[in-house]
């Protein structure tokens, strides 16, 4: 994830962190839960190392 000014903005002003996410991902930012379940589909992974990661 690349930190832009309105991300740094967010941060020093305090924005919470549900505000934060919102923000990235519109941003292009892939949480690791959508990032696992590409890569489930695609073969590369399978769901119990996805959930080990993310849980």
């Amino acid at each position: 994830m690349k930190l832009d000014e309105r991300l740094r903005e967010g941060i020093v002003k305090n924005v919470p962190v549900a505000a934060l996410k919102e923000m990235a991902i519109s941003q292009g930012m892939n949480t690791l839960k959508a990032s696992g379940i590409k890569k489930i589909k695609r073969g590369e992974t399978t769901v119990e190392e996805t959930l080990r990661v993310i849980l």
